[in-house]
C-alpha cells in the first residue's frame, strides 16, 4: 500500500473517530473524564503490496512445426525431460515433400561435415576414388553408345556362322561315335571318352549359336534403359568422389568447416519441424498430442516448465518504486491454492515505466523458491515485497491523533496535567498503533490524550473504558 493511500486511510479513520467523539460529547450528561495513552516504540517493516500472475522464466508451449500424422508421443504429464529429448514426432511418410527432402539433405550435410572435420581419408586416396569413378563412367558410356551401332561386322557374322556350321558337324560326328559305344558298361574307357567328346561339342555349338544370335539381334528398349541407369549411377558416383576430394583438400580451412556446420544446422532445423523437442530440462505439464491424430502446423502439442525458474512479474507505483531493490525478499500468496505461501526475492527492476490508467507503473520481476505444490500458471498472486530492514519508530494509539482540518497533531500531557499540542505526520499502521513523525521532540513513554469529554451533571460516573490500551484518569 502506498504512503499516499496509507495517509488517506489514517486521515479517514481519525476523522471518523473525531466525529464519534464529538457526538458523544454533545449528548453526554456525565462529568468529564479523559483517556490517556503512551508514546511507544514499535518495530516497522517497509512493505510494498501488489499483485501479479504466476509464470516461469522457462515455461514453453511447444507447437508442431509442420503437418502430418502423429507417429509417437514419448512422454506423459509429470515426466521429467532433458534438453534435446524428442517428445513426439510425425510419420515421415505423412509430412510435406520439403520436409522429406530436408531429412535427405541433412544426411549428406552431416557426411560433408564429418569429412572436413575428422576425415582420415588422405588426398591420394580421394584422388584414386575419382580416377576409378571416371573409368566406370567411361565404360558405362561405351556400353550405352554401343547400343546405337551393329554388334558385329558382316565379316564377323559370316565367320561366326561358319563356326556354327562346323560345330554342328562336330556335334553330329561325336554323337555318332557315342551311339556306337553307349551300350558298353558304365566306366568303359571308350564310352566315357565318346560321351565327353559329345558333351564338349554340344557346349561349343550352343555358345557359338548364342554369340551369333546376339550379333544378329538388335537392342531392346529395356537394354537402352538399363544402360542409361548404369551410366547415371556411374556419373553420380564420379560427382560424389570429386566432391569428397575437394572437401579433403579444404578440410583444414575454417571457412569450409563453418560452412559445413551451417548447412547441417539449417537442414537440422527444417528436419526438426516434424518433431517436438524439449528446449530445456524440465517437467511435462500437459500433453495435447495423441498418436494417430492429425497435427497441423502451429497447433499446440504440449507444455513444459522448469520449476526452478518460477517467477512473477508485478507492477509497482512510481511513489514506491524507489524503495524496491534487487534482492529484496518477497512473500507470495497463491489465491488459487487456498492462500498457499511462496517466498522469493526481487530479480530485476525495469527502470522504464509505463503509464497504466493514468499512473506510472514499473515492472518488477520476482524469482520464487521452487515448490512441490501443484501450480496453475497464470493464476493471480498477492505479492508483498519487504523494502527495508526492520526499524524502531515512535507510535501512539490510532485515536490519539487528532485533526483540526489543516494538520494532524497529538496532545502531550505534562507532569502537572497540562497539555501541549504537537504537530505530527502519520506513517505506517502497526496493529492498533500508528507511527508518528513529530515536528518537535517527543520521547518514548510520554503521555498523550486519547479522548476528552466535558459534562456539567454527574461527576461520579466513569467512562466505559479506554480504547487501544489507554489509561483512564479523571480530569483535574
Amino acid at each position: 500500500m502506498g504512503n499516499k493511500n496509507k495517509a488517506l486511510l489514517i486521515g479517514l479513520l481519525i476523522s471518523l473517530l473525531a466525529g464519534v467523539l464529538n457526538a458523544c460529547a454533545s449528548t453526554s450528561q456525565t462529568e468529564g473524564k479523559t483517556s490517556f495513552g503512551m508514546v511507544k516504540k514499535v518495530t516497522v517493516t517497509s512493505l510494498v503490496e501488489t499483485s501479479g500472475n504466476l509464470s516461469a522464466a522457462k515455461l514453453s508451449s511447444l507447437k508442431w512445426g509442420t503437418s502430418g500424422l502423429i507417429d509417437k508421443v514419448n512422454v506423459k504429464p509429470g515426466d521429467q525431460v532433458r534438453e534435446g529429448d524428442i517428445l513426439a514426432e510425425l510419420r515421415v511418410d505423412s509430412v510435406p515433400a520439403d520436409q522429406i527432402n530436408a531429412l535427405a539433405q541433412l544426411t549428406l550435410a552431416q557426411q560433408d561435415l564429418e569429412l572436413v572435420s575428422h576425415s582420415t581419408l588422405t588426398l591420394a586416396q580421394a584422388q584414386q576414388k575419382v580416377i576409378d569413378a571416371r573409368k566406370e563412367v567411361e565404360e558405362a558410356e561405351n556400353v550405352y553408345e554401343a547400343l546405337n551401332y551393329p554388334r558385329a561386322t558382316d565379316e564377323l557374322i559370316k565367320h561366326t556362322q561358319a563356326e556354327v556350321w562346323s560345330a554342328e558337324d562336330q556335334v553330329a560326328l561325336t554323337y555318332k561315335r557315342y551311339k556306337e559305344v553307349k551300350n558298353h558298361p558304365d566306366g568303359d574307357p571308350q564310352k566315357t571318352a565318346a560321351q565327353l567328346a559329345y558333351t564338349d561339342a554340344l557346349l561349343a555349338y550352343n555358345e557359338l549359336v548364342a554369340t551369333l544370335n546376339w550379333y544378329i539381334a538388335k537392342p531392346t528398349e529395356a537394354d537402352f534403359e538399363e544402360a542409361k541407369i548404369d551410366l547415371d549411377v556411374a556419373r553420380a558416383q564420379l560427382a560424389d568422389a570429386r566432391r569428397q576430394r575437394d572437401l579433403v583438400k579444404e578440410g583444414q580451412n575454417p571457412a569450409t568447416i563453418q560452412s559445413a556446420e551451417a548447412s547441417v544446422a539449417a537442414f537440422q532445423a527444417q528436419a526438426n519441424l516434424i518433431r517436438v523437442i524439449a528446449p530445456f530440462d524440465g517437467e511435462v505439464m500437459a500433453v495435447m498430442a495423441k498418436a494417430g491424430d492429425t497435427a497441423e502446423s502451429g497447433t499446440l502439442a504440449m507444455v513444459i516448465v522448469d520449476k526452478s525458474t518460477l517467477q512473477v512479474t508485478v507492477q509497482v507505483d512510481e511513489s514506491e518504486i524507489e524503495k524496491v531493490e534487487v534482492g529484496n525478499p518477497a512473500v507470495v500468496i497463491l489465491e488459487s491454492l487456498d492462500d498457499a505461501k511462496l517466498t522469493g526475492e526481487v530479480y530485476s527492476v525495469n527502470p522504464v515505466g509505463e503509464t497504466v490508467s493514468g499512473l506510472v507503473q514499473f515492472d518488477v520481476v520476482i524469482n520464487l523458491v521452487p515448490t512441490d505444490q501443484p501450480l496453475m500458471f497464470g493464476s493471480t498472486l498477492s505479492v508483498t515485497i519487504t523494502t527495508g530492514e526492520p526499524r524502531e519508530e515512535l507510535a501512539v494509539p490510532l485515536n490519539a491523533v487528532q485533526n483540526d482540518g489543516s494538520k494532524e497533531y497529538i496532545s502531550l500531557v505534562d507532569d502537572q496535567g497540562g497539555t501541549t499540542n504537537v504537530d505530527v505526520t502519520t506513517g505506517d499502521l502497526v496493529e492498533s498503533m500508528v507511527v508518528i513523525y513529530p515536528a518537535s521532540e517527543v520521547n518514548e513513554g510520554a503521555k498523550v490524550v486519547i479522548n476528552a469529554t466535558a459534562s456539567t451533571s454527574n461527576a461520579n460516573e466513569t467512562n466505559a473504558g479506554p480504547p487501544d490500551g489507554g489509561m483512564m484518569m479523571p480530569v483535574r
